[in-house]
């Protein structure tokens, strides 16, 4: 496990290793410093490790670092059997593990 300072500015990435087995780490720097929002990014990120067949779960969670920007509430995004496994829980607003 690493600790590294938070600066303003950056984006940060935590994501399995169905991404970065299957996409270059060149292309997800490109892919990070280029889109315009955190949301787009990170479903760039998947969509890219799935046209790259990568066979493994991906998660990409990616978040830029503001300073005094006021705290929006995520809105839980599933897709295939979890959107279908989990609605009950996304409408509660309650996590899973």
């Amino acid at each position: 496990m690493e600790s590294r300072a938070a600066a303003l500015g950056d984006r940060w990435l935590l994501c399995s290793d169905g991404l970065t087995d299957y996409v270059p780490e060149a292309e997800i720097l490109s892919i990070l410093s280029s889109a315009e929002d955190v949301t787009k990014a990170a479903r760039q990120l998947v969509d890219v490790a799935l046209e790259a067949s990568s066979r493994d779960n991906i998660t990409a969670i990616v978040c830029d670092v503001e300073s005094g920007a006021p705290y929006e509430t995520a809105v839980p995004v599933l897709a295939g059997a979890a959107a279908h496994r989990y609605p009950e829980v996304l409408e509660a607003g309650l996590a899973t593990a």
